[in-house]
């Protein structure tokens, strides 16, 4: 029988990524052959959950917050700058 093979791809922050980590280490514990395919930046994430890692032509991380400044630029009074950048200096 060929091994089930599974690519779990996910972009964003620790947050976005990290969940379905955790679903592609479910996938090889149940037998699959599964890694995880996101931006750069979460080799460590994928290598503390046991599945292989893969960079694709992703953006990579600094651009993803980039964009969520920009986005959160738009929605006036939800986080200012200074929490935003707090906020992310607490993840890798």
């Amino acid at each position: 029988m060929k091994p089930r093979r599974i690519a779990i791809v996910a972009s964003g922050s620790m947050g976005d990524v990290r969940p379905y980590g955790v679903l592609a280490a479910a996938f090889a514990r149940a037998g699959w052959d599964a890694g995880l395919v996101a931006n750069d930046g979460y080799a460590a994430t994928a290598e503390a959950l046991g599945v292989p890692w893969f960079i694709p032509g992703l953006p990579s991380l600094d651009h993803v917050m980039a964009w969520q400044r920009r986005q959160n630029a738009q929605e006036a009074g939800i986080f200012d700058a200074g929490l935003w950048d707090a906020w992310f200096a607490a993840y890798p």
